[in-house]
């Protein structure tokens, strides 16, 4: 056996190798629906949004570092719903939540849903949507001075929308440490937000920010539906004209270096464009696995 001492090499290989096949194998997560917009897309780039619910494959994997740090937040995920199982007699974890009876083909799971005490309800008590996210020290240190990222809160926003409740509860795990910013790994920060307070400095309150987004979502699915690839758009950047490299270390905006569809969207202009006019593997994937009831 060769000496790889000190050096990444065969096991971590070994990962990425896994995890690709894995992926290959398993595609992406079905939506609740069946078809439709994911929820969990708060605040994603529209043409990236529409490629997910047109089903075009990914052409980039994970590495074995971004691999096991998503297999870590889902392991973090489960033991934070075992948890709060114990303590709360109705919580229900991977909770499936539809917006169909609110106009908007759009549906995901909320990590969690439960009663816990409430200084606004007169029964003490309210039901609230549970939202976990896992962060890198540097997007954790962020939230630890401005708060959580508003398009987080507004996916949760979301799911209390299509459940009918009013209070969302964010935590955020830091999933390393940074002697630096004085993180821990696995340390924590929680926060509470209801449905019609205003959010930050937006002068809207949660429920508007969370159907303004719905209608973005709507708007990008039926631009899918009637084979129109939507501009290259990310809420809070605008029109992206040059998407950076996937897994490239730094450039601007962040999302293309992470965008599993960014050289098929790379291929493209940055506006609206026909699907006709697409590499041949988004045409003939493009809503191919879509019931043919709401093909168009």
């Amino acid at each position: 056996m060769d000496d790889s001492s000190g050096s990444t090499g065969f096991v971590a290989s070994a990962i990425g190798v896994y995890l690709r096949a894995k992926a290959e194998r398993d595609g992406p997560k079905p939506t609740v629906l069946g078809f439709g917009m994911r929820a969990s897309g708060s605040g994603g780039c529209a043409r990236q949004l529409a490629f997910a619910a047109a089903g075009v494959p990914d052409c980039h994997f994970p590495d074995e570092v971004s691999g096991l740090a998503m297999h870590q937040g889902n392991s973090g995920h489960e033991i934070a719903q075992q948890g709060l199982a114990h303590v709360l007699e109705d919580f229900e974890a991977e909770v499936p939540v539809t917006l169909t009876h609110l106009g908007f083909t759009v549906s995901g799971s909320a990590d969690g849903a439960g009663t816990m005490g409430c200084k606004r309800h007169p029964s003490g008590q309210s039901r609230a949507v549970f939202e976990f996210k896992y962060k890198g020290a540097f997007p954790y240190k962020l939230a630890r001075e401005s708060g959580p990222e508003q398009k987080e809160v507004v996916q949760a926003a979301i799911y209390a929308l299509g459940l009918g409740i009013r209070r969302v509860f964010v935590a955020y795990f830091a999933r390393e440490s940074s002697y630096m910013d004085k993180i821990t790994l696995c340390e924590s920060m929680e926060w509470t937000f209801y449905l019609d307070d205003l959010f930050g400095d937006t002068g809207q309150t949660l429920e508007q920010l969370a159907y303004d987004e719905l209608h973005r979502m709507q708007a990008v699915w039926e631009q899918a539906q009637g084979n129109l690839i939507p501009a290259r758009n990310i809420p809070g950047h605008g029109l992206v004209s040059a998407p950076v490299g996937y897994g490239a270390k730094r450039g601007k905006p962040w999302n293309c270096r992470y965008c599993r569809v960014r050289d098929y969207c790379a291929d493209l202009p940055s506006e609206q464009v026909p699907v006709a006019e697409a590499p041949l593997v988004v045409r003939e994937s493009w809503l191919a696995e879509v019931p043919v009831e709401v093909a168009p």
